[in-house]
């Protein structure tokens, strides 16, 4: 929701709120289409009919979870 009031011109947090729980239900029931494991990415393009939304997906590599996680300490 803060998103939408910084970047998107909601004018508040209560307004932009019930937006992005639509959002994020959306997101989920798109996740349904998919297997496990895949990334899926939304680019935003304010333009001057509004916001353009296009979708992506990338499906899930042969890769071990070590292979993108950074495991150690911040000390």
């Amino acid at each position: 929701a803060q998103t939408f009031v910084d970047h998107y011109g909601a004018p508040d947090l209560e307004a932009a709120y019930p937006v992005a729980c639509e959002e994020i239900d959306q997101m989920h029931s798109m996740c349904e289409d998919f297997e496990d494991n895949t990334l899926l990415m939304i680019s935003r393009t304010l333009t001057k009919l509004g916001v353009e939304e296009t979708y992506r997906s990338q499906a899930p590599q042969d890769a071990s979870l070590e292979a993108f996680a950074v495991h150690g300490s911040v000390d």
